[in-house]
Formats: structure tokens, C-alpha cells, sequence
């Protein structure tokens, strides 16, 4: 007492000692009798010099409860704290109670010689007694020095000590050592320190205090205390944060914590329990406290596998029960070199394994498993895996893809590029990806499950599930192949084959087909081609590629045309594609694809004196078995020049007229509907899909002006006799001209139909025949006059069968006695009659 224990020179508060000052927080007159002293303090006195100014006192002075205690123990030290709260009142006995509440049983773990603790309440003849006893030593072994992270302990030793109060006793693993204290951070301090930290060995014991400078000083929320000669705050109630000693005590703490976890068996398979969550509320911690959480989470996670009893050279991860059925925790284990933990067969909690900063197991972690194309050893673990996984059903893939979707990165994007995972055109096992070492490898997918790629710097990968499409979909490498980029990347190649003259000069077969292939493409979207485009085709005759426009299709709805075609004419070389001869929709599909694309419109010739049956034959309309063929043959035939529609129409056809098949030209052919009952005129089955095409063949399809004059033509070459025959076709001819009120060819009409006129067994045209009615006037003159002009009377008397055409035949202008024209023309007729027999009467005579 009689000796001052603050001689550092900053004499900080808190130096040694307990904190004498706080009595005055309990009473205004302490007292102090040890052996021969006895003094006491009074507050308040004259000034704040009371607080420090003893003042002696006799035994006298002492109630005499206090000298019957002090004369039972007189070896020890007394300190009699009179209350200044009035006794007996309410602000009395709780500050009391608050005093025995407060006492932590743990200060006993860091006095040395202190063993017992006992506190007597008179007032309710209580006696509170916390006792110290030691069990044994820990598995810890004493050592007198220890280096660990750069850190010397000196003397370090462990002991089991429990702590007896009158509710039961609590065990602790206490552990103690000395460390150096270098001169530049606190001189004129002692060269060694002792640090205490004490682990409490009941699950269930709740720590109320873990920072002490012999008595409790403030609480961190961990599970383990430590004592130290840290410098406190005035209020004994903290540290003095940011001092270098109390640094360098913090510091070393730290590291004592994890050699401890490391090196005692006991505590390591509590860690779990007694390492401070690294993801607590930051809140109740200041920085300065905050940084010794981080100085044990950077030794925690260098020696994590130790503390965990897991091979060192692993990663950790938790398990992951979404990916569980992706790889097992053997697979992770063996190929990605990954350990699993499982927190629910494990003492590490999901949590702390989180405030480990240990990661769940995730996507990256099960590609990790696929065999790498660039290995430069070979896994056998790998190897096995990739195994397994190509025996996975499309359940399992689909799933790793909608993992993959979730978590796609441009990380993950560039690790997929090197593992077997892809689906290759053609096969049905997971692939690496192609390598094509002469031009940039294009990823693509499609909508079109049906696309088949054939061009080689294409990759066309495809996918067995919708979640494996997003996942391609999603990786920056991969991506969808549209018609407007398929036809970009085509018309970009014969971009690069035209301006390329040594491709252009001798394409290999290859390149023809992949050419073809193109242009195959093309035809099936001619809809969203741009027609000017300049695509390239194979021609005739020259090795060079050209240019669709510059060329000619070598057929006209199937037919090989080339021979009808100037010899100096460039012809695409067939057949498009490979096509077979008998795909009739498919070449017109061509055809229609060349002509939309601006191919040269060929120009058939005919030579001359050629005989039909050197001709080709056309399609019969049963060949064109549906509306789409029809249609396509529509539009072909309208793209032709009209000299070639011509020559078109001369080409033969079989028709059905005979029981022996014969051919005729087209233009001369009949719909068999309309020649029902005319068994010799050539004549086909047309479906009504076909009709709109035969007619624009000259098919004699309906009853027009010209089917019905050529029937009428022919029934009279063929010497038919058959009137109703006549009358049938003149009634349609009529009906037709007086419903299309067209303008006629009547000089043609009336020379080439003919009719046959039963009274006088006879054929005559219409030009020859005179339409007169009964009324009228001079009839027998005109009889006679008509009969020397060798004029066929059609009247209601004579060849009455025609006259009910009279109308159709003033519409030709047939000859007939109300034409005035008619009638000057027939007087001048019989003048020169009359003159030239008059002057052969004049000869005569």
C-alpha cells in the first residue's frame, strides 16, 4: 500500500491495480485496515483533494460487526465500505442486489493465488461463495516456448479448472503463457507479459463478460475470454483503443486463439463453437475490435483444413443440395480436387461455414470435373467422369443446363468452350467443340431442330432440352442463327469467292456442293432474300463460279431445254443439287428460285421442219399433283419471254382421246369436260388446281371465243354431219360473245368456222352464208341473186336450224339484207354481172 505500482511515465488510468477510485461509486467514507493501517477517505471534503487524502482513524472507529470480522481473520486485508444509500430504503437494497448479481464467477480464472469467493448478505443471511478448483491439466502439453506465425509464447500451459457457486459449478479449459515485450513499444514496462484466455467446456454456459484486466471490462459476444494488462478507459469499461501496447496484446491474442484451436484435440472438435462468426453484426464492435476478428479469420482460413481434419491440398465447399444429383461428393473430391462438407453429418454448422467465407458448391465446381482438351496429362478421374455423364439421361443434362443458365459469366462461358458437353450435328454423343485452325470458329444455335449445317466454318450445335437452349443462348461465344444472319453469312462467302480469283477458277467438288447447299437454303427463304444480291452458281462450260444473273436455268418445268437454246448462252450446270429427274415439285422450286433471283430468261428456238415427235414432252397435268406445283408452274411460265411461251406451246402432250395414248401440241390439246361427246379431238384430265396453268398453255380449258371456233373448225375438216354438234358449239360461241362483249377478229372468225348445212349436204364459212328474214321484200330476187353469188340463205323457211344464231351472226357481220354496205355492195356485184354479159351479148351480135 505504502508503495506507488504506476512508475510508467504516462501513469495511465487503470495501470496495475483494480481501480480504487470505483469505491466511491458505493461509499462517501471507505475504509482500509490492513495490520497496522487504518485510514479511511471522505467524500465530499473541502475539495477534490478528499478523494486521495487519507485520514486516519482508531478502532474506535469501526462498528462492531466490522472488528468481530476483522479480529476472525486478521491476516487479511479489510475493506469496509460504509453505504451512503440510507439503509433499509428501496435505492439500497437494489444497489446490493445489483452488486451480487454482478459479481462474475470468471474473475477467479485469472487470479493467480485467488481461490474463493465469498459474499455474506446479512439482510437475508445469504452467503454467496464461488470457488476455484483445479481439475487437471489439458491435452495440451506445457511447453516453455512456442513460435507460431511469427509469434513467441513463453511457458504456455493448460489447465482444467471448475468454478463451484451455489448453483452448480461450470468447467473451463484455461490456457496461459508469457510473451515478450519489445522496448519500442512501451519502454520502462516489464520485458514479459502473461496472457490468459479461457474456454468454457458446458455448451450451454453463456459468457457475460470476455475482455478482463483481472475484473471484467467490457463484453465481444465471443465464446471464449481472455485476460490481459491491456490499458483501460477512466470507466474501466474498454480498452484505450488505437495505444501500440494494447495493439501488440490484441495482435497476439489473436494468434494464441488459433495455435490453441490448432494444437489441443478437445478444442478442435468444439471449434465450431468457440471461433468468433466472421459475419456477426459489425455493430457491436468497434474497428479496432473488428481487426482482431480479422486477424483470426486469416488464420482460421490458412489452417482451415487442420482445424476441419480434411487433406490440406482440397478446396472446401459445403454441399449443395440442388447440384447434389450433378456430381458427387466423390467426383468433386477426385476430379475437381474439391471437398465437400455436409453440415447436417459434420459439428460445423451451415452458418459458421458461411462465416468460414466457404463457399456451397456450385456450377463452376462440377465442370471443374470435365476433362479439359488441353490437358497435358490425363486425369483418370476425368476421364470417368465424362464417362458417367455421356450415360446420363436428358433429365440430367437438362438440369446441369438450367444450373448453367442460372449462373452464366463470361468465366463460365470461357470454360465451356473447352469441356465435352456439346451436342454436334449428327451425333448423338457430348462433344468438345470442332477446332478449326484456318478460319474463325462461328457457334451458333437454332430454332429450326430440322437444320442440318453445311458449311464448314459454321458450328451448328444443337440442344435436347429448352433450359440447354437458354444456357447456349446465354453464352457470349453462341448465338442464334436467324434466317436474316444465315443469308448474310452465305451472301458474305460469295462475296469472298468472287473476289477470290483462284477459287472462282477450279472449284473443287466440295465447294460445288457447298455452293449447291447454299443455294438450296436460299430457295427455301426466297421470301426474306433481297433478289438483287449477287449469289454464285456452277455454269456450263467454264470453271469459274458466276453470278446467278449472268446465267440461265437449263429447264422449263423439268424439261431440259438446253438444245432449244443458243449454244453461246450460259447455262447453270444441273441437275440443282443432285435433284432426281422425276422430283417434279423440287425442280420447279429451282426453277421459281433462278427466275426470282433474276436468271437470264432463256429463248427457245425451234428448228425448222421439226417434227413433234422430236420435241420433248410437256407434264401432263397429272404430274403436277398438287395446287403448289400448278401454282410454281404459273409463275414460271410468266416469267418467260413470250417467243419461248410460244415454242411452249408447240411442245407435245399425251392425251387420253383413244384408247392408244398419242401426242399433240399443247395449244391443240382440249379439257376432256368440254369434249365429252367428241371422242376423236385430242384431249387430258386437268384437276381445277391445274386449269389457270393449261389455259395459260392455250389448254382449251373453257368455252372461249377460241376453243369454240376451233371445234367448229375441226368438226367441219373432220366432215362432220352431226347438226346438233354445230348447234351445241355455236350456242356457247354466242353465249360467250354476248357476255364479254369483246372486240373480235371477225375477218378470222368468219373464214375459218364452218358449218354443216344438211339441205345442201354441203360445209360452207360464215362468209358464205346471207341472213334474210321472210318479210322481206324482192325475197325471190335476192333468192336468186344469193344462189349466183354462191350464198347460203339462213332464214326461218331455209336452214332454219341456224336461224336462231342470227344475232351471233350479225355480231361477226355475217352478210345480211339489212347491212346497207351489204346491199351496195351486192347491186354493184350484179352491175358488173349484168355488164359482162351484156358485152358478151355485144361480141356476139
Amino acid at each position: 500500500l505504502s508503495v506507488s505500482t504506476k512508475t510508467i511515465e504516462q501513469e495511465h488510468i487503470g495501470e496495475k491495480g483494480v481501480g480504487f477510485k470505483s469505491v466511491f461509486g458505493a461509499s462517501n467514507e471507505p475504509m482500509l485496515i490492513s495490520h497496522a493501517w487504518k485510514f479511511h477517505f471522505h467524500v465530499p471534503g473541502l475539495d477534490a483533494m478528499s478523494y486521495i487524502t487519507p485520514l486516519w482513524i482508531t478502532d474506535k472507529d469501526l462498528p462492531k460487526c466490522i472488528s468481530k470480522q476483522i479480529s476472525t481473520f486478521p491476516q487479511y486485508t479489510h475493506l469496509y465500505l460504509p453505504l451512503k444509500f440510507q439503509a433499509h430504503t428501496s435505492e439500497a437494497n437494489s444497489f446490493l442486489d445489483q452488486v451480487i448479481k454482478a459479481v462474475d464467477p470468471c474473475i477467479l480464472l485469472n487470479m493467480r493465488q485467488l481461490k474463493k469467493l465469498e459474499i455474506v448478505d446479512e439482510r437475508q443471511k445469504k452467503v454467496t461463495i464461488i470457488e476455484k478448483q483445479f481439475i487437471g491439466s489439458t491435452k495440451l502439453e506445457e511447453q516453455s516456448s512456442v513460435t507460431f506465425e511469427d509469434f513467441t509464447f513463453l511457458h504456455l500451459s493448460g489447465s482444467v479448472i471448475r468454478l463451484h457457486t451455489s448453483t452448480g459449478y461450470s468447467t473451463f479449459r484455461v490456457y496461459t503463457c508469457y510473451i515478450n515485450v519489445t522496448n519500442y513499444i512501451e519502454q520502462g514496462r516489464p520485458s514479459k507479459t502473461r496472457l490468459t484466455i479461457g474456454f468454457p467446456c458446458e455448451n450451454d454456459y453463456e459468457l457475460t463478460s470476455t475482455v478482463y484486466k483481472g475484473l471484467p471490462v467490457c463484453d465481444l459476444g465471443f465464446n471464449f475470454l481472455f485476460n490481459a494488462d491491456f490499458q483501460l478507459v477512466k470507466n474501466r469499461e474498454n480498452v484505450q483503443e488505437n495505444v501500440p501496447f494494447n495493439t501488440f496484446l490484441r495482435t497476439h491474442l489473436s494468434a494464441l486463439f488459433v495455435y490453441l484451436l490448432l494444437n489441443d484435440i478437445d478444442l478442435r472438435k468444439d471449434f465450431n463453437r468457440y471461433c468468433p462468426l466472421f459475419n456477426i453484426n459489425q455493430g457491436k464492435h468497434s474497428s479496432w475490435w473488428l481487426l482482431m476478428i480479422d486477424y483470426i479469420k486469416t488464420f482460421v482460413n490458412k489452417y482451415l483444413p487442420i482445424l476441419l481434419n480434411i487433406p490440406t491440398d482440397k478446396n472446401i465447399r459445403y454441399i449443395n443440395r440442388d447440384l447434389a444429383l450433378l456430381a458427387s461428393n466423390e467426383q468433386l473430391c477426385q476430379c475437381a480436387n474439391i471437398y465437400v462438407i455436409d453440415p447436417e453429418n459434420s459439428f460445423s454448422t451451415l452458418k459458421r461455414l458461411k462465416s468460414f467465407q466457404i463457399q456451397a458448391v456450385s456450377i463452376i465446381d462440377v465442370l471443374e470435373c470435365f476433362p479439359r482438351r488441353e490437358e497435358i496429362s490425363i486425369n483418370t478421374f476425368r476421364q470417368q467422369f465424362r464417362l458417367w455423364t455421356q450415360q446420363q439421361d436428358q433429365q440430367w443434362w437438362s438440369q446441369f443446363f438450367h444450373h448453367l443458365s442460372q449462373m452464366m459469366t463470361s468465366e463460365i462461358s470461357l470454360k465451356l468452350l473447352q469441356i465435352p458437353i456439346f451436342l454436334l450435328q449428327n451425333d448423338g454423343q457430348r462433344q468438345y467443340l470442332p477446332i478449326n485452325n484456318n478460319t474463325q470458329l462461328l457457334l451458333f444455335i437454332s430454332n429450326d431442330p430440322k437444320l442440318r449445317m453445311w458449311k464448314k466454318q459454321i458450328t451448328l450445335l444443337q440442344y435436347s432440352s429448352e433450359s440447354e437452349k437458354i444456357a447456349l443462348a446465354k453464352m457470349n461465344q453462341i448465338q442464334f442463327l436467324t434466317e436474316k444472319r444465315m443469308i448474310e453469312i452465305i451472301r458474305q462467302h460469295h462475296l469472298q469467292l468472287a473476289a477470290s480469283s483462284s477459287q472462282l477458277t477450279d472449284p473443287d467438288v466440295d465447294l460445288i456442293l457447298e455452293i449447291w447447299k447454299d443455294l438450296s437454303y436460299l430457295k427455301s427463304h426466297i421470301d426474306n432474300i433481297n433478289n438483287s444480291s449477287q449469289f454464285l452458281v456452277p455454269a456450263i462450260g467454264t470453271p469459274k463460279l458466276t453470278p446467278i444473273q449472268n446465267a440461265m436455268s437449263p429447264t422449263i418445268f423439268g424439261i431440259d431445254i438446253r438444245k432449244f437454246i443458243h449454244p453461246t448462252a450460259l447455262i447453270i450446270d444441273g441437275p440443282y443439287n443432285n435433284v432426281h429427274q422425276y422430283q417434279l415439285l423440287e425442280i420447279l422450286e429451282w426453277e421459281h428460285f433462278l427466275l426470282e433471283m433474276h436468271c437470264q430468261k432463256a429463248s427457245i428456238v425451234l428448228p425448222l421442219n421439226y417434227s413433234i415427235k422430236e420435241l420433248p414432252l410437256l407434264p401432263v397435268s397429272t404430274i403436277f399433283n398438287d395446287e403448289k406445283c400448278a401454282h410454281l408452274g404459273e409463275l414460271i411460265l410468266s416469267y418467260q419471254r413470250d417467243d419461248t411461251k410460244h415454242c411452249l406451246r408447240q411442245f407435245p402432250i399425251v392425251d387420253n382421246s383413244k384408247d392408244k395414248q398419242q401426242i399433240s401440241p399443247v395449244s391443240a390439246t382440249f379439257d376432256e369436260t368440254i369434249v365429252i361427246n367428241l371422242p376423236t379431238l385430242p384431249r387430258i384430265t386437268i384437276p381445277h388446281y391445274c386449269r389457270a396453268l393449261a389455259k395459260s398453255l392455250d389448254i382449251c380449258v373453257e368455252y372461249d371465243l377460241r376453243t369454240c371456233a376451233n371445234i367448229l373448225q375441226l368438226l367441219s375438216d373432220e366432215k362432220n354431219t352431226n347438226t346438233d354438234l354445230y348447234v351445241k358449239w355455236l350456242g356457247h360461241l354466242q353465249l360467250y360473245v354476248l357476255q364479254q362483249h369483246i372486240d373480235l377478229n371477225r375477218t378470222s372468225l368468219l373464214s375459218s368456222c364452218r358449218l354443216y348445212f344438211p339441205e345442201q349436204n354441203n360445209f360452207y364459212s360464215l362468209n358464205e352464208v346471207f341472213i334474210i328474214s321472210n318479210s322481206e321484200e324482192y325475197s325471190n330476187a335476192i333468192s336468186i341473186i344469193s344462189k349466183y353469188l354462191k350464198l347460203q340463205l339462213i332464214s326461218p323457211l331455209i336452214n332454219q336450224t341456224y336461224w336462231q344464231f342470227k344475232d351471233l351472226f350479225h355480231l361477226l357481220n355475217c352478210k345480211s339484207i339489212s347491212t346497207i354496205t351489204f346491199v351496195l355492195h351486192l347491186i354493184s356485184q350484179v352491175m358488173t354481172k349484168i355488164t359482162s354479159l351484156l358485152g358478151v351479148i355485144v361480141l356476139q351480135l
